[in-house]
């Protein structure tokens, strides 16, 4: 017997044969097991009752502990009354550390921590006398990577951001405190290897560095054909959006977009299609990047609400063109 999910499927012989039945475990009535032996009840589709016992064939071939605990949480979560929606599939912690940001890099996650390494990480699945092969998994990491911060203030040394603005590229952008940091990931040593100094060539602080730690870190598209990729960044209580060319590594402007009387520092902002959105300390701005367009077209703004003031992050919606907004004490979603 094997299982998969929610479904016990057995085969007449162990590695070998084809399916000769499966049981659904949201309809098993009673699930009973020892060390060697477990048996459910359960009612078929022909509202018929069946009992079905199994063994362990040798005692040196161990004991049904993980399994029965496999089946158990399997029945819990497949039942009628079990309201859980989201399940935790696997979980893993970095000893005195805490995980800052998360990228993703070519398919895989990489993330930045507080001990100022990176790391990417991927999954193993373990097969064992179990059988539960999707069960059994493991979080490790492959490649890991550490950013010298000597360059960096000690009260600024935090990573509050981390994008890949080049996705088929190996090449993060990583915000450390007032700092970018431009990371080739294709050489970090593997993750069996003993940590080392990053080599210069695999980390490179940008000269020019904001007045304070940066709390907006973007990727964008400009041009007609969005055939040219840019990072924006901006610093805590500024009102200056950076724009970099991410394949120079250089910082070609700086801009200054706030509407007068609309708030004395950027928050958050997002890029959707035509449109520059920017949340201020008092207001949503919508500012269309047509500098040939009439003001009264170009820029659309709202008074935020008291308990609307806190929003620290704002992401694109799957439409493309809504634009979702979190902050301390509310949630939106804006169009």
């Amino acid at each position: 017997v094997r299982l998969e999910g929610n479904q016990l499927i057995r085969f007449p012989a162990k590695g070998r044969g084809s399916e000769i039945g499966r049981v659904d475990l949201s309809s098993i009535e009673h699930f009973m097991a020892d060390t060697q032996t477990f048996k459910y009840s359960y009612t078929t589709t022909k509202k018929q009752s069946r009992t079905r016992s199994f063994r362990i064939p040798h005692k040196e071939d161990g004991e049904l502990t993980e399994w029965v605990y496999q089946i158990r949480r399997a029945i819990h979560l497949s039942s009628s009354t079990n309201q859980q929606v989201l399940q935790m599939e696997i979980t893993t912690s970095i000893p005195n550390t805490s995980i800052d940001c998360l990228a993703t890099v070519d398919g895989y996650v990489w993330s930045a921590s507080s001990d100022f390494r990176l790391r990417q990480w991927g999954m193993k699945n373990h097969a064992d006398y179990v059988g539960s092969v999707t069960q059994r998994k493991q979080l490790q990491v492959l490649r890991h990577l550490e950013l010298p911060a000597d360059r960096v203030e000690p009260r600024l040394r935090v990573i509050t951001f981390m994008i890949s603005p080049l996705a088929s590229n190996e090449q993060v952008w990583v915000a450390v405190g007032n700092y970018l940091v431009v990371v080739d990931l294709s050489q970090a040593p593997r993750g069996s290897q003993s940590p080392v100094p990053s080599s210069p060539s695999a980390v490179q602080y940008l000269e020019t560095c904001h007045h304070d730690s940066i709390r907006l870190l973007q990727r964008t598209c400009l041009g007609s054909a969005n055939e040219q990729m840019m990072v924006l960044s901006s610093a805590r209580s500024s009102m200056e959006l950076w724009e970099w060319n991410s394949q120079t590594k250089e910082r070609v402007g700086v801009q200054q977009l706030i509407p007068c009387g609309c708030g004395s520092k950027i928050n958050c902002g997002v890029d959707v299609g035509m449109f520059r959105w920017l949340v201020t300390d008092t207001h949503i701005c919508r500012i269309l990047m047509d500098e040939k367009a009439k003001e009264k077209e170009r820029v659309k703004v709202i008074a935020l609400d008291e308990s609307s003031r806190h929003m620290v992050g704002m992401v694109v919606g799957s439409d493309g063109e809504s634009v979702w907004i979190g902050g301390q004490r509310s949630f939106s979603c804006w169009k």
